[in-house]
């Protein structure tokens, strides 16, 4: 038993399976590798041929009586007949991160964001808190962090991404500013091993134990844990959830939307027992963007299909704007209380140093987690979620810009970066029932009335502006017209790659070559509004890439 409760099946044949081995090896350790006859031929049942011994079916008739007086002891308890953990899904996930963020604290923004980041890893539950500023690294294609983490079940390294969301409480990179906000990176000491991203795990002796806490905590079902944070508590946590439930959740997320050699670059999973091509394959960058896009709450692409990912909240907009880049690397700083004593990979160039220094390597996710912040500022100032961190905000802008209204700049700035953030990322929310159309004429509709405003101001441009806002308005009604024909081309779309797909397997079958897809097969349908309004390549920004498909 465990904790009082029966052991799974599972469980009870790894446990016995180990404790053979154990007992065969010290045996080979105590006769110095010459066992007796009859130790031999016992230990027979695991060195044998599989399948071609009696002794190896001694040990799998043996196995199969334990299994039955197991589950039936499990049975009699009511327990589940697997060892697996309930399935914490996206909503379940979402709803602790939102919980904490209410909760508003500097250990709080610790918590949601290692969490975040174990869902968005599809980690086992202590991958992610032995992750280093040293492991991560930014790809400038990819426009995206990527974590070299170290699976301790099976001691080999995966690198995954950390995207973007189109929800703020799935966002890695929302969770990450608001812990640099409340927390200080401790002095860099490049002779140690520093640059943990979360320096509280460390001194941890269980830090499985502790991630398991954080889901309870936020369980109203609960009660032993819940006490402290009941009135954050979301109602969507399964009984018994705990982070060994992430796990599951995120592979049970993957497994419909995607085939398995897919997968398994996220997931980390050893693939060479179902094929010897699966020991050709490295879980990459490329191959773990699907699973990363998917779990950051994007339309996947097409089953089988590749696809780029979505592009982060970007600092472009503002400078696109004519807001100074000197400016925006000071308030990143002072936001979050950079200076000389940290880890030198998210410091700012400083060329009139001596010698200069380049600006650090993860100084373009700076400015993602920057931005994303700005992005997200109104949200949740009205759902009163991280206030400390958005008095912050709007403090450092106060400091920059003295007599002007700090939240009002806080805002607008904000907006910049949410019709960039939109419109770089049509080419993964168009999948989603054509919502990038309809996000389309939003944003046009809005200019329109925005130029309109504008016009008020000015008594010589007010016919003209008026006049032009309403231009816009019909514009914005013909772009929603074109929503609607898109919609319906891409449901043609849709019959004809099936039909397409019919015929290929029928080729195949029979031997017959069949057609290869135009080069828009990949994305099925040609790309939307590609590079719409986007600015050019700047730090931190899309780089005008195009509005690519899966």
């Amino acid at each position: 038993k465990k904790d009082g409760k029966p052991l799974a099946p599972g469980s009870v044949a790894d446990y016995f399976g180990c404790a053979l081995n154990m007992a065969y090896a010290r045996a080979m350790q105590v006769t110095h590798n010459k066992l007796p006859d009859e130790t031999r031929q016992f230990f027979q049942c695991l060195i044998g041929a599989k399948g071609q011994s009696l002794d190896w079916s001694w040990l799998q008739s043996l196995k199969t009586k334990m299994r039955r007086i197991v589950v039936g002891r499990l049975a009699e308890s009511g327990q589940t007949m697997d060892n697996s953990q309930p399935p914490v899904y996206r909503d379940g996930m979402y709803g602790v991160t939102r919980g904490y963020a209410m909760v508003d604290t500097a250990v709080a923004a610790i918590k949601k964001c290692v969490l975040l980041a174990t869902w968005q890893s599809a980690g086992r539950t202590t991958e992610c808190c032995y992750l280093s500023l040293d492991g991560l690294r930014w790809d400038p294609e990819f426009q995206c962090l990527f974590a070299q983490l170290l699976q301790y079940k099976t001691m080999k390294l995966k690198m995954l991404p950390f995207f973007p969301a189109p929800d703020r409480h799935g966002d890695f990179y929302l969770h990450f500013g608001d812990m640099m906000v409340l927390n200080r990176w401790p002095i860099y000491d490049p002779a140690s091993s520093g640059g943990w991203v979360y320096p509280s795990f460390q001194r941890l002796e269980q830090p499985g134990k502790a991630m398991g806490a954080m889901i309870r905590q936020m369980n109203p079902r609960d009660k032993e844990f819940v006490k402290a944070y009941a009135k954050f508590a979301p109602n969507n946590l399964p009984e018994g959830a705990n982070a060994g439930g992430i796990r599951v959740a995120t592979l049970n997320t993957l497994h419909p939307v995607m085939p398995d050699n897919k997968a398994v670059a996220t997931s980390g999973h050893d693939m060479s027992g179902y094929s010897n091509y699966a020991s050709y394959i490295l879980c990459n960058v490329a191959n773990a963007v699907v699973g990363g896009t998917v779990l950051a709450g994007w339309p996947p692409p097409p089953y089988g299909h590749r696809t780029k990912g979505p592009r982060p909240a970007s600092v472009q907009a503002l400078l696109a704007h004519g807001v100074p880049l000197s400016v925006l690397e000071d308030l990143i700083d002072d936001l979050f209380r950079f200076d000389e004593s940290i880890h030198p990979s998210v410091l700012q160039a400083r060329l009139d140093m001596d010698p200069p220094r380049l600006a650090g390597a993860l100084r373009p996710a700076m400015y993602v987690c920057f931005a994303t912040l700005l992005m997200h500022f109104q949200d949740r100032v009205q759902a009163g979620e991280m206030t400390t961190v958005q008095g912050r905000v709007r403090g450092v802008m106060m400091d920059m810009f003295p007599g002007e209204d700090a939240g009002a700049k806080v805002k607008l700035w904000g907006g910049w970066v949410r019709e960039q953030f939109d419109l770089d990322n049509l080419h993964l929310s168009a999948r989603d029932e054509v919502k990038g159309i309809d996000k389309v004429a939003s944003t046009v509709n809005e200019l329109g009335k925005q130029m309109g405003i504008v016009s008020l101001t000015s008594r010589e441009g007010f016919k003209v502006g008026v006049e032009l806002g309403a231009k816009v308005e019909v514009l914005g009604a013909k772009v929603e017209v074109l929503g609607a024909q898109m919609r319906e081309i891409m449901s043609n779309q849709t019959a004809i790659l099936a039909a397409i797909n019919s015929l290929s397997q029928q080729g195949v079958s029979s031997g017959v070559p069949t057609a290869v897809a135009g080069p828009h097969a990949a994305s099925g349908h040609a790309p939307l509004v590609g590079g719409l309004l986007r600015g050019g390549g700047g730090i931190g920004g899309s780089g005008g890439s195009g509005g690519s498909g899966g």
